[in-house]
């Protein structure tokens, strides 16, 4: 019987090679069979290699499964979309960002507004001008035939009366001046600038929607405001706040009354522009706290606006000074002069279109004037006029006078001539 083969180094050398030259064992294995004649099985070649020179015979690598390119355009599709979406939202907190510090900025209490004596002039008695601007209803029409022919009004109508507004404003100051040091002035937009749509019917006749109204306001209160200082060099208090009218609904929400409206939001968003403009930003100063109830420091005194919307009057006998009355009672007792607990309170409102003046309390007149509404309950005729008057810096309120913002028919053919 033949014994085992043996192996020279010679032959060893020779299997190496035929395994470098190999990717699996069973490779190798034929190669060497066929070299020596003789049949050379992996487990022998194993053996040989293993136990004369500590080898393993090559092992084939895992082959690498073939590239699904259709999967990998998905993934590339999937990164990228997710990057898209990431950048979507940072942009999306960027702004929400940006939006939470601009309401945080609106809704933010601020001290009130004040006006302090400083007398240039010896001898001369220092005033403070003080103009209310209410009740303009800019894009409501007003047709003739609708209030016995006393009166007509549309865009182009409140377009030239915001002008004679801002016009009588700065000649009343420039006229008081002939009488008072005025370095300061102070301006209550009192709401109502704007109708909306609170009632019904105001979706079929109103000349603009809401928001195209306050679009088409917020240049011509911007550009007044800029007249006043620049025509007669006061240092201007700005007070905003919305009106019934104004508001978002059908509902108003009192102890959200200035965030559902549109209008405190234009006096807002003008207030961020004079604040942010290098000019203006040290001549004008806005106080839009969103508060139905603002309060302003002349002098000695505490001036309370309020659109008037919260006084309830039905056309009583005795007028509107009976719930009025009974009202700024009731405010003089809550309110005890303001923040800033001044020793006396004037008031100011608007809402009513009744222009007056009792030694307490403002009421404003309207832009729009006599209408439909005012034809249908009843009321007194009355011309579209604005509250105008002097705080003196010893004595409060003076120099009472209305603003006319509508020419007679004399001026009209005094002018024409």
């Amino acid at each position: 019987m033949a014994g085992k083969p043996t192996w020279t180094d010679a032959q060893i050398d020779a299997l190496i090679a035929d395994c470098e030259a190999s990717e699996t064992a069973t490779e190798a294995a034929q190669r060497a069979s066929a070299r020596l004649g003789r049949q050379i099985s992996t487990a022998a070649l194993r053996h040989v290699l293993l136990n004369r020179r500590g080898l393993m015979p090559p092992v084939k690598a895992a082959s690498k499964p073939p590239v699904d390119l259709l999967e990998r355009r998905r993934e590339k599709l999937t990164t990228a979309q997710q990057r898209s979406a990431t950048e979507d939202l940072i942009s999306r907190l960027d702004e929400a960002e940006k939006r939470n510090a601009f309401l945080a900025r609106a809704l933010q209490p601020t001290p009130p507004l004040s006006v302090v004596r400083r007398q240039k002039r010896p001898g001369r008695r220092e005033g403070c001008a003080y103009a209310v601007a209410s009740d303009w209803h800019v894009e409501e029409r007003v047709v003739p035939e609708s209030c016995g022919y006393r009166n007509a009004y549309d865009l182009t109508v409140a377009d030239a009366r915001i002008r004679r507004f801002f016009d009588g404003v700065i000649w009343l100051i420039l006229a008081e001046r002939a009488k008072f040091e005025i370095n300061d002035a102070v301006l209550s937009l009192l709401g109502d600038l704007i109708t909306g749509y609170i009632h019904e019917e105001l979706l079929e006749t109103n000349e603009l929607a809401p928001v195209e109204a306050i679009r088409w306001l917020m240049p011509r209160a911007r550009h007044g405001i800029k007249r006043i200082v620049d025509e007669t060099d006061v240092s201007l208090r700005v007070t905003g706040q919305g009106g019934n009218h104004g508001r978002l609904g059908q509902k108003i929400k009192i102890k959200t009354y200035s965030q559902n409206s549109i209008e405190w939001l234009m006096c807002a968003i003008l207030a961020d522009e004079f604040a942010a403009d290098p000019v203006y930003s040290k001549k004008v100063s806005w106080n839009v706290t969103p508060s139905a109830h603002l309060f302003t420091d002349i002098y000695d005194f505490c001036l309370h606006t309020h659109h008037g919307d919260s006084i309830k009057y039905q056309g009583g006998i005795g007028g509107l000074s009976v719930p009025l009355n009974k009202r700024v009672f009731k405010w003089d007792k809550a309110f005890i002069g303001g923040p800033s607990k001044k020793p006396q309170t004037y008031h100011a409102i608007g809402h009513f279109h009744q222009l007056g003046w009792d030694g307490h309390t403002l009421r404003n007149g309207s832009l729009i004037g006599y209408g439909d509404y005012s034809a249908w309950i009843g009321a007194d005729f009355e011309p579209p006029q604005q509250t105008f008057c002097i705080f003196d810096s010893r004595h409060g309120v003076t120099a009472y006078s209305p603003i006319w913002v509508e020419e007679n028919a004399e001026s009209k053919r005094t002018r024409a001539a």
